[in-house]
């Protein structure tokens, strides 16, 4: 496998819908909004929430993440006819809140992983007949996915909790190995009214763990 094909996997799977194969119609009306940027403050009503990316980092407006889930589409499809309308038909489920990266795409330093940031959430309803309650009822599901790419994930560590902005979450951690350089992934994940809401740290060295875990210490909800 191409090694810019692996890294896109692994940047952009966040971005996509974890449970597209697995989601039943939600009979949920309670609608959540993308949130929007103040300078480079982050905040959404729905869910209360604010944080902060570093004033340096690259912040990815709505054609960008638009531009970014296509690729992750046809990354993870490839020639899967199935699996292409599956990821089409989750768009209207998943919101794609905030895409952030250290550096400019395409412009980092050679030889660095491009640490970044993201968060989602998605809807959720009845997968095959449990009710998902929790960040760990949903990792289930996400872990599928994630082992249904082409991407040999490791899955380390067990889920665990951590509080993030005074509030518990779900975490799961991933990590790949590519040429020689290990990559890894923190998916942090609580049920907030009808939605999901995950944030997504992905980094390759302990200076890039510190970076993206000071984003997440800017996280606070009402």
């Amino acid at each position: 496998m191409k090694k810019i094909r692996i890294l896109l996997l692994f940047t952009l799977i966040g971005i996509m819908t974890l449970t597209s194969s697995c989601m039943m119609p939600n009979l949920s009306t309670a609608k959540a909004d993308p949130g929007k940027f103040e300078g480079n403050t982050y905040k959404n009503d729905y869910f209360g929430l604010s944080l902060q990316i570093p004033k340096d980092w690259s912040i990815q407006d709505e054609a960008a993440k638009k531009e970014l889930t296509e690729k992750g589409k046809e990354a993870i499809a490839g020639d899967d006819e199935k699996k292409k309308k599956a990821l089409d038909s989750s768009d209207a489920k998943t919101l794609n809140l905030v895409v952030a990266f250290k550096y400019p795409q395409n412009q980092e330093p050679l030889g660095t992983f491009n640490s970044n940031f993201m968060s989602v959430a998605e809807k959720i309803s009845l997968l095959t007949g449990t009710k998902v309650k929790t960040g760990k009822d949903y990792f289930k599901y996400a872990r599928k996915l994630l082992e249904s790419t082409q991407i040999p994930y490791n899955f380390d560590k067990e889920m665990y909790t951590e509080t993030v902005g005074g509030k518990k979450f779900d975490v799961m951690e991933v990590n790949v190995d590519v040429n020689g350089v290990t990559l890894y992934q923190k998916y942090y994940c609580r049920i907030i009214k009808s939605y999901a809401l995950v944030f997504i740290t992905s980094y390759s060295t302990e200076d890039q763990l510190d970076e993206t875990s000071k984003i997440l210490q800017t996280v606070k909800f009402k």
